[in-house]
């Protein structure tokens, strides 16, 4: 009995279909870009980041002095060590991402000394925690709105503070605020939707 034999290629008129890479896709091709334009995609993308820092620096300043009334002692001050607070808070529109807000030791009490006349929908004077997490609201939204346009709306989830954390990215804006240094983290997803 002969051994039973397959044939290499579905056709086999055609043998040299074999040789062939499978595409990805039928009717996809892939390129790579070329040099120059790499580079080009690149300086786009650091010009893109770098006005994106001027931006979220601008808006946190107008912001923190708008509504707690502290001064702003400098644009990037650097803090390498752990913040005593920081606010996330979850977004989702034209991209999706995160935005973190970090107060230093002794600023988180600062804000909350500064916005205790606010009151919260119960009627109640904000304590720290509320204050700092009603800021970082006021902050992201502010920040989307100039990112994104004011008729792009944003979805932001409830502001979650937790304590005691680093920051440590190289897209943390950080700026000096009275005693303490604030610091703001912009994180969009990869994707666009």
């Amino acid at each position: 009995m002969k051994p039973l034999q397959l044939p290499l290629s579905p056709n086999p008129e055609h043998p040299q279909r074999i040789l062939k890479r499978p595409r990805i896709a039928p009717g996809v091709h892939v390129r790579r870009a070329s040099a120059k334009r790499r580079r080009q995609l690149n300086d786009e993308q650091a010009t893109e980041a770098m006005d994106r820092r001027a931006q979220t620096l601008d808006t946190v300043s107008d912001v923190v002095t708008q509504l707690t009334g502290l001064s702003i002692t400098g644009s990037h001050a650097e803090h390498n060590g752990v913040y005593e607070l920081v606010v996330d808070i979850d977004f989702a529109g034209p991209r999706s991402g995160r935005f973190s807000l970090a107060l230093s030791r002794g600023l988180t009490r600062q804000v909350g000394a500064a916005m205790a006349a606010m009151v919260n929908l119960d009627g109640r004077p904000l304590n720290a925690l509320d204050a700092a997490k009603e800021l970082a609201s006021a902050v992201a939204h502010k920040l989307l709105a100039n990112i994104f346009g004011d008729d792009v709306r944003c979805h932001l989830r409830q502001a979650e503070a937790s304590p005691s954390r680093p920051l440590a990215d190289n897209d943390v804006v950080s700026i000096g605020v009275n005693d303490g240094i604030l610091a703001v983290r912009l994180h969009l997803d990869a994707s666009k939707l």
